[in-house]
C-alpha cells in the first residue's frame, strides 16, 4: 500500500517504497526546485521528502471527487459550528476549491463564514480574475483577503532558510522554495492588481529575502491601502526587525 505521511507543518513527509515507485522517484531522480529528496550513503532515496519534493508524490494520489469534497466541507463546517467557531480562514486555495465553495454557498450547504487566500503557486491570477473567483460573495460570508506565497520551509523540517547553518545540522541552511526574482515578479503582479500578498517566511534568510522584495516593490510601485503580510516571521535578524514598521508590512505571527 502506498503511504505518504505529512508532518504537521506540511514541509516534510515520509513516503514508503510503494509511494516512491508510483511517483517515479529513484536514485536517478534529481531534487526539484524548492525541494529536497533525502538519500542514504549510496544515493538511494530514504523516503524523507522536503517541501516541493512532497508534491512529486502527491501528484500520484488519486483525486477526490467533487461530490466527496462537498461532503467533507459540510462535515468540517458542522464540526466547527459545534465547537463554537462561526468563521475560518483558508490560507491557500485554488480555483477548484473556490468553485465548490461558491456552489455550496449558493445552495445554503455551507453555514460558515470563510476568509480565503488564493495560492499563487496553484493558479495564475489572471485566470482566477477571468473566472470571477476573486470576488466576495454569499452576503459577506465569503471574502477574498489576498494571495498566499511561500519563501521557505519550516524549522522542524530543517528547511527554513537561515543565514547560518543549523546548529544540529552543519552545512544545512535550509532552502528557498522559489528563485527570488521569480517570486518578486509574481508578487508584483498581485500587488499591481491591488491584492495583499501573505508570504510564508520562517528563517532569517527567508525574512530578509521577502523584506528586500517588498522594499523594492513599494519603492517602485507604491499603492495606498494594500498592506502585505509575512506569515510566521519566526526567526528575524535584529537588523531586519525595524524594517517591518518602516515598510508597513505586517508580521503575522502565530503564538504558541
Amino acid at each position: 500500500n502506498p503511504v505518504l505521511l505529512v508532518r504537521v507543518c506540511g514541509h516534510a513527509a515520509l513516503a514508503n517504497s510503494a509511494a516512491l515507485g508510483l511517483a517515479g522517484i529513484d536514485s536517478s531522480t534529481g531534487d526539484p526546485e524548492g525541494g529536497r529528496i533525502a538519500r542514504d550513503a549510496s544515493g538511494r532515496p530514504t523516503g524523507l521528502l522536503l517541501d516541493e519534493a512532497i508534491s512529486m508524490v502527491k501528484k500520484a494520489i488519486p483525486s477526490v471527487s467533487r461530490e466527496e469534497k462537498k461532503r467533507l466541507f459540510a462535515l468540517a463546517a458542522r464540526n466547527c459550528l459545534e465547537a463554537g467557531l462561526t468563521g475560518v480562514h483558508d490560507m491557500g486555495i485554488g480555483s477548484a476549491t473556490a468553485s465548490i465553495y461558491r456552489e455550496m454557498f449558493a445552495s445554503g450547504a455551507l453555514p460558515l463564514r470563510l476568509t480565503v487566500y488564493y495560492n499563487y503557486d496553484e493558479e495564475d491570477l489572471d485566470s482566477l480574475v477571468a473566472a470571477g473567483l476573486v470576488e466576495d460573495y454569499a452576503d459577506d460570508h465569503y471574502a477574498v483577503a489576498g494571495v498566499k506565497f511561500f519563501v521557505d520551509g519550516s524549522l522542524g523540517a530543517r528547511s527554513a532558510a537561515l543565514l547560518e547553518d543549523y546548529s544540529d545540522d552543519p552545512g544545512n541552511r535550509g532552502l528557498l522554495m522559489m528563485d527570488p526574482e521569480e517570486l518578486s515578479g509574481r508578487i508584483r503582479a498581485v500587488h499591481e492588481r491591488g491584492f495583499p500578498a501573505a508570504v510564508h517566511a520562517i528563517g532569517d534568510r527567508a525574512n530578509r529575502t521577502i523584506l528586500d522584495i517588498f522594499e523594492k516593490l513599494l519603492a517602485d510601485s507604491p499603492r495606498g491601502g494594500v498592506r502585505h503580510r509575512v506569515e510566521h516571521a519566526q526567526v528575524i535578524s535584529p537588523a531586519d526587525i525595524g524594517r517591518f514598521a518602516g515598510l508597513g508590512v505586517i508580521p503575522s505571527m502565530q503564538f504558541v
